[in-house]
């Protein structure tokens, strides 16, 4: 049920992006009853702000799903993201507000994010480099599209 959900929600922003939807906004209530708020824009930053828990975050790392096969990075595929918060002792830490910030836009746009994770769109070919921030400590990874 969460992932069908999860999935409607996924295939809702990415059509209003491809519309020229600004701006998607979504409340969701995960089981547990704590409230998620999240926002996104197209091309921009994007902010999701989960219940805390835990200590402060003193790193965060960036992982990009591979592409099927291995295979390079074009024009309209979708991106997988998904951000690793870390405190001082390398605990990993959940339910932090993130914000995603892709520098180059116009090579892969963030289309979607919703606390860990965020989905982009390779939009053009070239260097792109997406930031995860969260309570000032920042990881970035990046994305190159043939």
């Amino acid at each position: 049920m969460t992932m069908r959900i999860l999935c409607g929600v996924v295939a809702l922003s990415l059509a209003l992006a491809a519309c020229g939807g600004s701006e998607v906004t979504s409340d969701q209530t995960p089981l547990g009853g704590s409230g998620v708020r999240g926002s996104t824009n197209s091309g921009g930053d994007t902010t999701v702000t989960p219940p805390q828990t835990g200590g402060a975050v003193a790193s965060v790392t960036i992982v990009v799903a591979p592409m099927p096969g291995g295979r390079k990075i074009v024009k309209g595929d979708s991106l997988g993201f998904s951000a690793i918060l870390k405190d001082a002792n390398g605990v990993t830490l959940n339910g932090r507000s993130i914000t995603w910030t892709a520098a180059n836009p116009e090579i892969v746009r963030l289309d979607w994010s919703s606390g860990s994770y965020a989905i982009g769109r390779a939009v053009a070919a070239g260097t792109a480099v997406i930031t995860a921030t969260s309570e000032g400590k920042s990881g970035s990874a990046t994305v190159e599209v043939q």
